[in-house]
């Protein structure tokens, strides 16, 4: 029975530039979606006097820059690099 310590990591092949291309346009598609819907949701909302705050937007960003975090971690448990 060999230890697990010694034995040597499994490696995956190196994703190919097509399926990197693929995986880059399709979170940009996902990503263009989703902020089209939610623009559409936050003007439907009050048309007339959509406005934004800088506090507002600053917090918005932050939000998102935690999801995308979130997400990148998850993604890392799934598959370490």
């Amino acid at each position: 029975m060999a230890n697990s310590l010694t034995s040597a990591p499994k490696t995956t092949p190196a994703p190919s530039r097509l399926q990197i291309m693929r995986t880059v346009a399709a979170g940009a598609m996902l990503g263009a979606m989703a902020g089209a819907g939610l623009a559409y949701v936050a003007a439907r909302r009050n048309p007339r006097s959509f406005r934004l705050s800088t506090p507002q937007a600053l917090k918005m960003g932050m939000l998102l820059l935690g999801t995308l975090r979130q997400i990148a971690a998850m993604l890392e448990e799934i598959e370490p690099a």
